[in-house]
């Protein structure tokens, strides 16, 4: 027997690529329920769109998030990845300082021309310097080295000495001792810190040198939003012509 007091009612409406259809059905007295129904062997049309993202002032934010990571982050109100990328390079420069013990960052005292020799000796630090807190005082302390003068804010990131003279002059010891007990003579202050420090300082040096970069990756994203927004932007269009266009005619 047919209930007199309910009224159903249903809609075809076959979405562009063929083989989607939406089903719409009511009932009296209640919300109606839309669902996708999918023909066998034909995939769902995509229908969902990606959130905008708003960035405010995304040039300061650029500057902020380089000067400290996740700072420009917070700024904009995006906290949560603030903080993720705060705790995670942060972290990750900090361990790196710490199984270096701190001699690991520091800027070439070479001259900035010919540019060869000085990206040859100096790339760790320039891809240190992706992090501003560390780029600015190494910056400071190399121009206080070039100036014979000593270091003024942090003593970690002041250079050693380029050779055996500035080492007479900066009465900075460039010996060490081996197992032995034999004393070893180094030519510059970096082979010392090499010899003393073995693997930790090229581990250091690693862990440093990937939290400057990933920190260029936070600046990117203050400034311009997820890297994958433009791609994601073009399939849309892509799909957008592909469903406006007559049968057999897309591309």
């Amino acid at each position: 027997m047919r209930p007199t007091n309910a009224a159903f009612s249903a809609t075809d409406d076959r979405l562009a690529g063929g083989g989607a259809v939406a089903v719409e059905s009511g009932i009296r007295g209640t919300a109606a329920i839309s669902t996708l129904v999918s023909t066998p062997g034909a995939p769902l049309a995509d229908t969902t769109e990606p959130t905008p993202v708003h960035l405010p002032n995304p040039k300061l934010a650029a500057l902020l998030a380089w000067l400290f990571p996740g700072l420009g982050h917070l700024y904009q109100g995006r906290r949560r990845k603030g903080v993720l990328f705060m705790a995670s390079i942060v972290s990750l420069f900090l361990a790196g300082m710490v199984i270096g013990k701190g001699q690991v960052v520091y800027a070439s005292t070479l001259p900035l021309a010919p540019v060869p020799p000085f990206l040859y000796d100096g790339w760790p630090f320039i891809c240190q310097s992706g992090i501003g807190v560390v780029a600015i005082p190494g910056w400071i302390e190399r121009s206080r080295y070039m100036a014979n003068e000593g270091p003024l804010f942090i003593s970690a990131f002041y250079p050693p000495p380029s050779s055996e003279r500035d080492a007479r002059e900066r009465r900075v010891d460039l010996t060490s001792t081996d197992e032995s007990g034999e004393e070893v003579r180094h030519p510059n202050g970096p082979a010392k810190r090499r010899y003393d420090l073995g693997f930790r300082f090229e581990v250091g040096m690693v862990y440093t040198v990937i939290a400057g970069l990933l920190n260029l990756l936070v600046v990117y994203d203050a400034h311009s939003g997820p890297m994958l927004a433009e791609e994601e932007k073009e399939d849309e269009e892509k799909k957008d012509a592909e469903k406006s266009a007559p049968d057999g005619s897309a591309a």
